[in-house]
C-alpha cells in the first residue's frame, strides 16, 4: 500500500507488479514453495512526488498465501509489516569527511600498534 507522497512508476518495474490506486500487487511467488526461516527480496521502484521531507510510513501486507498442506495461518499478526522512508537532502560532503576522518583514525591505530610492537621486540 503505497504511502501519500509516492507513486508508482510502471515503466520502471518488473511486469509482475500491478497497480490499482494506491494498492500494488504482485503474484511473483505463487507457484514458489518459500520455507520456514526462507528469505526472498522483491524490489519495486516508486517515485516521490511530495515537496516535504521526513518520515513516511509505508505498509505490506501478506494475503492469499496457502501452503500444500492447508494448514490455517494461525498468527496473521505476522502478515503486515510497516517501514519508514526518511527523505531528506544532503550535498554527500558531509559523508566524505566523515569517511576521511574516520579512515585517517584507523589508520592512525595500525600504525601506532605496528610501532608500539616493534620498540617491544
Amino acid at each position: 500500500i503505497l504511502p501519500e507522497g509516492l507513486e508508482f512508476v510502471a515503466e520502471e518495474n518488473e511486469s509482475y507488479w500491478k497497480a490499482e490506486g494506491n494498492v500494488i500487487t504482485t503474484d511473483k511467488f505463487a507457484e514458489e514453495e518459500i520455507k520456514a526461516g526462507e528469505y526472498k527480496e522483491i524490489k519495486i521502484v516508486t517515485k516521490w512526488n511530495n515537496s516535504e521531507f521526513g518520515v513516511i510510513k509505508n505498509k505490506v501486507t501478506i494475503e492469499n498465501a496457502g501452503n500444500k498442506y492447508e494448514f490455517e495461518d494461525i498468527n496473521q499478526e505476522n502478515d503486515e509489516g510497516i517501514s519508514s522512508i526518511v527523505f531528506t537532502i544532503g550535498t554527500g560532503k558531509e559523508s566524505v569527511i566523515l569517511n576521511v576522518i574516520l579512515l585517517s583514525a584507523i589508520a592512525g591505530v595500525i600504525i601506532y600498534g605496528i610501532l608500539s610492537k616493534r620498540k617491544i621486540v
